[in-house]
């Protein structure tokens, strides 16, 4: 059985063909909450869309649909616990209109290890 060759472009276009907001505008969100140039990473997940931003890339910003939101307990329990070992993630609120057959997305920064 032949896989088709994985592509990020391709992840990134399925994506967005789901949600109510484009890739531009996500981009230049995370630049407005961070700084810097929005570089996607290499592998994006089939559910959410992923940057590292910030002057020298010191960040994660995502954008996921709500039903994926992420548990900001969780998140927050995990810093406890682990201390620097496990990001920081604030819920930084919504972009894009509710849409009968597209999902606004939530936005969340992380600051990313560099472990």
């Amino acid at each position: 059985m032949d896989y088709p060759k994985y592509s990020a472009e391709r992840e990134i276009s399925n994506f967005f063909a789901k949600a109510s907001t484009c890739r531009q505008a996500c981009d230049a969100r995370a630049e407005e909450l961070v700084g810097g140039q929005a570089t996607p990473v290499d592998i994006q997940g089939n559910c959410s869309y992923t940057v590292y931003c910030g002057p020298c890339l010191e960040y994660v910003v995502q954008f996921r649909p709500r039903p994926l939101q992420l548990d900001m307990g969780t998140a927050s329990l995990a810093r406890q616990i682990y201390g620097s070992l496990a990001p920081t993630v604030t819920f930084e609120g919504q972009i894009g209109p509710e849409l009968q057959d597209k999902e606004p997305l939530y936005v969340y920064v992380m600051d990313r290890s560099r472990a």
